[in-house]
């Protein structure tokens, strides 16, 4: 997915390579099965590997340079999101991409100079990276690199890019100390049933703070207003001795889409499945599951014992439209 997005031709391919590597039986690890499994010629296999190699022999230090035979050599000591980090970390896309995002005077032009690239080169190979952004309505300015479109989007985006990227192998921002964030989480007093929705949440506070130090502020919830009647998911996560400078109102904002974020997306799933589900219809039972927490939660704010029918078979039944209502209120309210 986001391979394509930030990495060039080779590299894409040497991590296919890898993927490909990694899903085959022991006894099945040789050059010519890989080159059946990715349709490539023997000798361009051959070539994708020796880069490969080179590669892994830099990401993990203590593997023996001696041993290049791709039967003798230990793959379990390189995991797949470790060699994608690594990839996208050296990509000029994703670095411009980040510079955008996390820069306090960011340049198109300063950064082009900085990385020995022209703007035009840049520009092409930001060509993936543009599409990508449009599924979220957003652009990159070609002055500043800056990401530019409704500010929920952005976190959206940016919180998808990094966590998919990093996968909570290391910490993604050298500008927010991963402290300071553990900090505002234990003062909240939220609690998580699994580490993995902990990091989720570090990282999207994280972008929290990262925006709000830039002064992109969150302008609208009406969505959400118009939903719950202004009412409340949760405490303030963010306090005004965090942020004394961000208008009352944005700050307000900020609140609301970390509590909706956090009771819509970080529920585990053994609290969303709590009755069987009919895993064998098209749309994917997580929206299922969604649909059912959304409704939850309007029963509980409007007092309403309201019933909703049920019919996974219509493409355009009761559950559709409240999931595309709930898409709605997360990206546009």
């Amino acid at each position: 997915m986001l391979e394509q997005v930030f990495l060039v031709k080779q590299d894409v391919e040497k991590y296919r390579m890898l993927s490909v590597i990694k899903a085959l039986p022991p006894q099945e690890l040789n050059l010519s099965n890989i080159s059946n499994r990715m349709n490539f010629t023997y000798q361009k296999t051959y070539n994708i590997f020796q880069a490969l190699l080179e590669d892994i022999l830099e990401v993990v230090p203590d593997m023996d340079p001696k041993v290049t035979k791709i039967e003798s050599i230990d793959f379990s000591k390189i995991a797949i999101d470790t060699y994608r980090l690594y990839l996208v970390q050296n990509s000029i896309v994703f670095q411009a991409f980040n510079y955008g995002l996390t820069n306090a005077n960011p340049s198109f032009e300063a950064f082009s100079n900085e990385h020995f690239t022209s703007k035009s080169t840049l520009n092409r190979r930001m060509s993936a990276f543009r599409s990508f952004l449009k599924n979220f309505g957003l652009k990159i300015s070609n002055s500043t690199l800056e990401i530019k479109g409704d500010e929920k989007s952005i976190r959206w985006m940016a919180y998808f890019v990094y966590w998919y990227i990093y996968h909570g192998q290391e910490w993604p921002f050298q500008l927010i100390q991963q402290d300071a964030i553990d900090g505002i989480i234990d003062r909240s007093g939220k609690t998580f049933s699994n580490p993995i929705t902990y990091l989720q949440f570090e990282y999207f506070l994280a972008i929290s703070r990262i925006r709000l130090i830039k002064r992109n502020y969150i302008n609208n919830m009406d969505t959400y207003d118009d939903v719950f009647s202004n009412q409340k998911l949760g405490s303030d996560v963010l306090r005004r001795e965090d942020y004394s400078i961000v208008p009352i109102n944005a700050l307000d904002n900020e609140n609301k889409l970390i509590n909706l974020f956090h009771k819509m997306v970080f529920q585990p799933s053994a609290e969303i499945y709590k009755q069987p589900m009919n895993f064998d219809v098209r749309i994917n039972p997580k929206f299922y599951a969604l649909v059912y927490h959304f409704i939850d939660f309007l029963k509980e704010h409007y007092r309403d014992d309201m019933t909703v029918y049920h019919n996974q078979k219509s493409p355009e039944g009761y559950h559709d439209l409240c999931f595309k209502r709930y898409y709605l209120l997360s990206h546009h309210g």
